[in-house]
């Protein structure tokens, strides 16, 4: 939810009625949009927290499912 801080988790029945509405941890800023790509990862855009302006708060995230029981390992890169 823009400006509000926070990601919710809908979960459906088959015939769509919601069954259940769940916070999902995050700890980034301003969510504007979030996407699952062919890769079957989550897309998420960040806006910061600066107006018109971009911030070091500003970023775009691929979070993908650890899978075979394993933790996941938090990796980061940039150029």
């Amino acid at each position: 939810e823009f400006g509000r801080k926070w990601i919710k988790r809908i979960e459906q029945d088959a015939d769509g009625a919601v069954q259940s509405i769940n916070d999902v941890p995050w700890s980034g800023t301003q969510i504007m949009d979030m996407a699952f790509g062919p890769d079957g990862a989550l897309y998420v855009l960040d806006y910061g927290l600066a107006w018109f302006g971009g911030d070091e708060n500003s970023a775009l995230y691929r979070i993908e499912n650890a899978t075979g029981g394993r933790s996941p390992i938090a990796e980061a890169s940039a150029n």
